[in-house]
């Protein structure tokens, strides 16, 4: 009988350490918050060497790689955007969204600007019929 109650209550030890480790518990989201912020204060680090012109391999070189890309064919030349994380997690947004990322905007592989501003001139362009 006693082995049996030992049993149980080292089962409900284990399953209470795995279900606290899981995704969504407050230790995950914590972790999370910590190599959201980390990984956005490297590139934002990252991002201040950078310079209008710059060729998209030295950007590669110095950023690393992006977390999202997206590609345009915009008449006679190919646009690029490299999304980078610049904002963590926080304790009120604990999922990704747009507003995490900085895109960084290449037309024919030459880096053109960086930021929302910059990426909106692209869908200005798309919705003029450049497409």
């Amino acid at each position: 009988m006693k082995a049996i109650q030992m049993r149980l209550k080292a089962a409900a030890v284990l399953l209470f350490l795995v279900l606290t480790g899981c995704v969504g518990s407050p230790e995950w989201h914590g972790m999370k918050m910590q190599f959201t912020a980390s990984e956005a204060n490297g590139n934002n680090r990252k991002m201040m060497a950078l310079n209008v012109g710059q060729s998209k391999e030295d950007v590669l070189n110095k950023m690393g790689m992006p977390a999202k890309r997206e590609v345009y064919q915009l008449q006679q030349k190919v646009v690029e955007v490299l999304f980078y994380r610049t904002r963590g997690w926080s304790l009120k947004e604990y999922s990704d969204g747009d507003g995490q990322f900085t895109p960084l905007v290449f037309e024919n592989n030459t880096l053109m600007g960086w930021g929302w501003a910059q990426y909106s001139k692209i869908e200005v362009n798309q919705s003029g019929g450049g497409r």
